[in-house]
């Protein structure tokens, strides 16, 4: 008893493994949006940043990786994440388009630069690279009322 007992312990939970497994190769991430090319570690070598999408699935979720020039010149990945662009069609709106273009990134000065445009708030996060590490340190954010009033808020949070 305790022999079958262990058994289906044991099928069960390589059936899970199987299962998530199958789920994490669901992503195909093989349309590239953007590619930007340029110094973010100050170490005079270019680094590339990669915005995908995966058009199979149904919600277009979008992939942002960093990459790093190394001493051999070769580029290390150093940020891979699926989780800081919405999806084109989110689940929460039931197949529609949610309305907001995929962010542009650049390489200026050494920083690295997202432009937003979400519910018409057009926004800029700015980001510096500092012990392998993206920080923020500036976001600055413009709202138009659609009339005649234009307003304009800026953080920057390395004077904080």
């Amino acid at each position: 008893m305790k022999k079958i007992s262990s058994s289906i312990v044991i099928f069960l939970l390589l059936a899970s493994v199987n299962l998530y497994s199958q789920k994490a190769n669901k992503n195909n991430y093989t349309s590239l949006i953007q590619e930007e090319v340029g110094d973010l570690n100050n170490d005079k070598r270019n680094d590339r940043i990669m915005v995908e999408m995966d058009i199979e699935d149904e919600t277009q979720p979008s992939r942002l990786q960093i990459f790093l020039s190394q001493a051999d010149k070769k580029l290390q990945l150093v940020v891979s994440s699926t989780k800081l662009i919405e999806e084109q069609y989110p689940i929460r709106k039931n197949g529609k388009y949610s309305g907001n273009n995929v962010p542009d990134f650049f390489i200026e000065n050494g920083k690295l630069i997202m432009l937003t445009d979400i519910d018409n708030r057009k926004s800029s996060y700015e980001f510096r690279l500092n012990k392998n590490n993206f920080e923020l340190i500036k976001i600055s954010r413009v709202i138009w009322d659609g009339k005649e009033t234009t307003s304009h808020t800026e953080i920057d949070l390395e004077a904080v």
